[in-house]
């Protein structure tokens, strides 16, 4: 087992969660990083190179972390609302038709 450790940025979006169940779902996350953070999460390129995120079911919070050793850095938590990802997945719908000469 990894160790982890949360950034103060990560730890204030934590305490922001007032919903138990929420919270122990993004708990159970963290702790199947703390298992085998390799194949929880996938590397970031780019400018975040040597980052990694792993999403949550339902893609809806992103754990954005490193690995230092055997410690896992917790950089960040990220929450997407519901009502984002509907409008990129109509977005995207529109586009697809758009290529496709449909609409």
């Amino acid at each position: 087992m990894w160790k982890v450790i949360i950034a103060p940025t990560a730890r204030m979006s934590l305490e922001r969660v007032l919903n138990r169940q929420i919270r122990g779902i993004i708990d159970r996350g963290i702790y199947c990083l703390s298992r085998n953070p390799g194949t929880e999460g996938r590397p970031l390129c780019g400018p975040l190179r040597g980052l990694r995120v792993a999403q949550l079911e339902g893609e809806w919070c992103r754990i954005i972390f490193r690995i230092v050793d055997k410690e896992i850095q917790i950089v960040s938590i990220k929450f997407d609302s519901a009502q984002k990802k509907k409008q990129q997945d109509f977005f995207e719908l529109a586009r697809n038709l758009f290529r496709l000469r449909l609409l």
